[in-house]
């Protein structure tokens, strides 16, 4: 990167090197350039922070032990991973559309309304 003849002859000619993007006090950039004007908004709306989480992990536990099956055998009956299963009991899976299905799909087998 130093070879590049350009930072060279600014370097030497002590002209000013213009930067069009912008940063805020934390170092991060603001705004890429060319971003639409809404891109702030599209940042905001998909921050997983701000995405509400599924509260049925309770209803899912007792319905499971209820019907006397482990989360392995939920998991293989539903063609989903164990993990899958935990993070909606532990109520750490944030509400997407696909998890939404994933949701209705647990409720499905377990017969929860």
């Amino acid at each position: 990167m130093l070879d590049n003849p350009v930072i060279i002859t600014a370097g030497r000619n002590a002209v000013p090197i213009k930067n069009s993007m912008s940063f805020d006090a934390t170092g991060a950039n603001n705004k890429a350039p060319n971003a639409p004007d809404n891109a702030k908004k599209l940042d905001d709306a998909t921050e997983s922070s701000k995405i509400d989480k599924l509260r049925h992990g309770k209803d899912i536990m007792q319905a499971r032990t209820s019907k006397k099956m482990t989360r392995k055998q939920l998991a293989a009956r539903l063609s989903l991973k164990e993990e899958v299963i935990a993070g909606f009991e532990n109520n750490s899976v944030l509400a997407t559309p696909a998890n939404k299905q994933i949701l209705n799909k647990i409720k499905r087998c377990l017969s929860i309304k």
